[in-house]
């Protein structure tokens, strides 16, 4: 069972870097009983040659989805969500439903896609970035609102047990 995973892990490595190639490859594994009952495994290679042709939608829908790829790695680094967590995480403190309504408004607002540090400031023109981009940077704002949210809520329960329970 282990030989058999493996090469059928090796099999799909193979095939995933043959197929950036437009060449894949495909291996034939067939059990052969020898004179002493033991059984061995005759490999055949085969190749299959993907003929190429000129796909014009294809290629702009693998430019659109590199374009979405990078909207999104460059949220995760270039966007900054200024004072959502601290600010959701104060008011939560202060006052819990506050900061809840708090957390709730600053998530909601659409971020902002003007970024110095952002190198790629200039694929904003393409609406696949855009879009890429902005929704990456709200799922960040969503989520700093709601670790502030949390750790407020965690820190006045850990302040109100220290004044109502003592140490």
């Amino acid at each position: 069972m282990a030989k058999f995973l493996l090469t059928l892990i090796v099999a799909i490595v193979v095939c995933v870097s043959a197929d950036a190639q437009k060449v894949s490859f495909a291996i034939n594994y067939s059990s052969l009983n020898d004179k002493t009952g033991q059984n061995y495994y005759e490999v055949k290679q085969v190749t299959i040659v993907e003929k190429e042709t000129a796909n014009p939608e294809r290629e702009m829908m693998e430019e659109t989805a590199k374009l979405r790829i990078q909207g999104r790695e460059d949220a995760k680094l270039y966007y900054r969500s200024k004072g959502i967590f601290w600010g959701t995480m104060g008011t939560t403190i202060l006052y819990p439903a506050a900061g809840l309504v708090t957390g709730t408004i600053v998530s909601v607002v659409s971020p902002s896609t003007a970024s110095a540090a952002n190198p790629n400031a200039h694929l904003m023109k393409e609406p696949a970035y855009e879009e890429a981009f902005k929704k990456q940077a709200h799922r960040k704002r969503f989520g700093n609102a709601a670790a502030g949210f949390g750790i407020g809520v965690v820190v006045l329960g850990v302040v109100s047990k220290v004044i109502v329970g003592g140490l």
